[in-house]
């Protein structure tokens, strides 16, 4: 039994070990994107001409931003692609997810990603993921799935808050609303 316990230990050890070079002193060593590199590239993408027909506008209130969300699902006729870091339980929530069941059955096609750290573990929404992720009309993916052999993408999150309808309207961004 003793000789269980020392393999247990060695075991833990290095698996420490793995765990420090591979999700820790790899992100150190990361170099930073050069300067000259940003600058030239942002300048062969950024093309003004092309973008005059182009509008933003800055949603500020909770409240707003969801019924634009509602408002994008709602009119979307063809592709409804939603990417988000986390959902949060609650009733805007319940009425989002709600909204996305109603475009399907609309026959828009749907395309959610999710984070895969919060979204594969244990939640109060837990049963809702796993029912989009069984509906035939909705593909679901997760970035990143939690893997403890696999310490090196632990620090990969989707933080992205984005809905787009029909490829052509997006909302960019998110606000905590229950």
């Amino acid at each position: 039994m003793k000789w269980v316990k020392e393999i247990f230990i060695k075991a833990l050890k290095y698996y420490l070990i793995y765990i420090f070079i591979f999700a820790i002193v790899l992100f150190a060593i990361q170099k930073p994107i050069e300067k000259e590199y940003v600058e030239t590239t942002s300048k062969n993408y950024i093309d003004l001409e092309s973008r005059k027909k182009d509008r933003v506008a800055l949603i500020e209130s909770a409240e707003d931003a969801l019924l634009v969300r509602l408002n994008l699902i709602e009119n979307a006729q063809e592709t409804l692609d939603i990417s988000y870091y986390t959902l949060i339980e609650g009733k805007s929530t319940q009425v989002l997810l709600g909204s996305v069941l109603d475009a399907v059955d609309r026959g828009v096609e749907v395309r959610i990603l999710l984070d895969g750290i919060f979204h594969n573990l244990k939640g109060k929404l837990k049963d809702t993921i796993y029912g989009f992720e069984l509906h035939p009309d909705i593909n679901l993916k997760l970035y990143e799935s939690f893997n403890l052999l696999s310490p090196w993408s632990w620090n990969n999150r989707l933080h992205d808050k984005i809905i787009i309808a029909d490829k052509n309207l997006a909302l960019i961004g998110g606000k905590k609303y229950r």
